[in-house]
């Protein structure tokens, strides 16, 4: 059994939450009478004892415990769990702030890809993401750093969209006019200067001055992508089939033992990177997602070490 859900199993409210959805029947559509066998495993409740493998009951538990949610009109649906609902609810004016901030980062003139992964605002008119982000449409020359060329010659096009919500055709979309800066091996950050419109009102995500405490409530806000390295029954489940688009995912932020950078258990996938892990309770961004292991743990770079680089180029 994976270890991200031990811990949720770890958490009684949690449990409560997903035994009243299995009692309620709000699960039986995606998983059949598999459910029956669940809720069993679940009333037995000795969870000190290793629990048998059982697939259904980690996607259960994943479901339920860290869930992916869909965002339309720049809010987000409800989750099936109370004790995430009471806690998003608590804070949904400085979440739907956040999610207006954050977009997805597309191009034009790539051989292979048509949009990269997530973006948000730091400041009036700069957006940060991941170094392996910008790298794909961008290249050091001399102390600058220029847009790429295709194999024919033609100059790779890059604007990051503050849309792409499930099944609305709505975009705004703001050209990236300038590679301001992209990290070399240390930390996966790249900063992009963006032309905003006159007509558009885009607020900075505040970065946190401090770091996390282990535990601390937080959701990833990106555009999570089918992702051939995980397992596709249980992504299909977890995620419902929906890819590409803005999505919400809560969790946690645990210890890590590396400089600035900090671990989270939100459910992401490849699209995430460049996502904002965002303090539910402050409003503020406390890390930049760049990457992990799927359903079993995430890293991020810490929101000190963003706002480090970031004071270069204001």
């Amino acid at each position: 059994m994976k270890r991200l859900v031990r811990e949720i199993l770890a958490e009684p409210s949690m449990i409560n939450d997903i035994i009243r959805s299995l009692r309620s029947g709000e699960l039986k559509e995606i998983f059949g009478n598999k459910i029956e066998e669940v809720y069993e495993l679940l009333k037995r409740g000795d969870f000190d004892k290793e629990l048998p493998a059982n697939l259904t009951l980690e996607q259960i538990v994943l479901l339920v415990g860290r869930p992916v949610l869909k965002i339309r009109h720049g809010t987000y649906e409800l989750p099936l769990s109370s004790e995430w609902n009471s806690k998003l609810e608590a804070n949904r004016p400085t979440i739907e702030k956040a999610i207006s901030s954050v977009g997805r980062i597309e191009l034009r003139e790539h051989p292979r890809y048509q949009w990269l992964g997530t973006g948000w605002f730091v400041a009036e008119n700069i957006i940060v993401t991941n170094r392996h982000i910008a790298e794909e449409f961008s290249v050091r020359n001399g102390e600058d750093f220029v847009f790429r060329r295709n194999f024919r010659n033609r100059e790779m096009k890059a604007w990051i969209d503050m849309r792409e919500e499930y099944n609305l055709p709505d975009q705004i979309e703001l050209d990236i006019s300038k590679i301001l800066y992209v990290s070399n091996n240390d930390y996966d950050i790249a900063l992009l200067q963006v032309v905003i419109d006159s007509d558009e009102k885009l607020t900075p995500i505040e970065l946190a001055d401090k770091a996390p405490k282990n535990g601390t409530d937080v959701v990833v806000i990106g555009y999570p992508a089918k992702d051939s390295r995980s397992d596709f029954e249980e992504m299909e489940r977890i995620f419902g089939s929906i890819y590409d688009v803005k999505r919400l995912a809560p969790g946690k932020i645990s210890l890590s033992d590396q400089d600035s950078i900090l671990k989270h258990d939100c459910s992401t996938l490849g699209g995430n990177s460049g996502s904002v892990v965002l303090d539910i309770n402050s409003g503020k961004a406390v890390g930049l997602h760049f990457g992990g292991i799927y359903l079993e743990g995430n890293w991020a770079v810490s929101s000190s070490k963003v706002a480090e680089i970031l004071k270069e180029f204001l």
